[in-house]
């Protein structure tokens, strides 16, 4: 190789080597504290960093409002459990109510059936011309032993067998007899034995019947009485 073709060649390594220089393009560097935008509209959508913080966020607003929901479910159910013992209530104390007006119009009706007839329909004094004679009283209250009380009429008589078995030496001769009363909606029967002028009679009869642990109470006869 001659000095001439040699230079040539250097020449033309020299231009090659310049040219592809002249191509290359530094690298662009991204700043490292831009953020990643959403631009709306634009199809290239870049999501922000901080969504996943804001959707934590929206969740947990989302289980209080559900808190607090469940909470004023369970308010409502206790008020709605109030008006309804409201209610009840109310109704309790009409009967109530009912009831004690029974119970008075009762009492009335029976106080003015025990009430004596009034004595101004009676001459309180004797006429002028005619003497007061001192003619002695006689009393017509008799007086009875009551063994038992019931609401049912069909148990007075087998009360009475057995009561008269237990105690047949205190009882012989004596007739059993009872009595009805009507208290509200219900009846009483009460059933006692023997009638007696005076009250010494009918109090020796229960004493002796106590005696023998048979309960017994002593009390007007009733006029109303029924033989047994």
């Amino acid at each position: 190789m001659n000095i001439k073709t040699a230079l040539f060649l250097s020449t033309g390594i020299l231009f090659v080597l310049q040219g592809c220089s002249a191509f290359e393009t530094p690298p662009t560097e991204m700043p490292a504290s831009s953020p990643m935008t959403v631009n709306e509209g634009s199809d290239d959508a870049v999501m922000s960093p901080h969504a996943p913080v804001q959707a934590d966020t929206l969740r947990d607003e989302i289980e209080m409002l559900k808190a607090e929901v469940n909470t004023l479910k369970a308010k409502q159910a206790g008020i709605d459990r109030l008006l309804a013992i409201e209610s009840e209530l109310k109704t309790l104390i009409e009967q109530l109510t009912a009831y004690d007006n029974q119970q008075a119009s009762y009492q009335e009706a029976s106080a003015k059936q025990s009430t004596p007839a009034s004595a101004s329909s009676a001459p309180t004094h004797a006429p002028k011309d005619e003497p007061v004679a001192n003619t002695p009283v006689i009393s017509t209250r008799t007086f009875t032993v009551q063994l038992a009380a019931m609401s049912e009429q069909s148990k007075l008589m087998p009360t009475w067998q057995q009561i008269r078995r237990q105690r047949a030496s205190i009882l012989e001769g004596l007739q059993p007899h009872y009595h009805e009363l009507t208290r509200g909606e219900g009846r009483l029967f009460r059933l006692s034995v023997g009638q007696f002028e005076q009250r010494q009679q009918a109090d020796a009869l229960c004493a002796q019947l106590k005696q023998q642990k048979t309960a017994c109470v002593v009390g007007d006869y009733a006029t109303q009485s029924l033989p047994l």
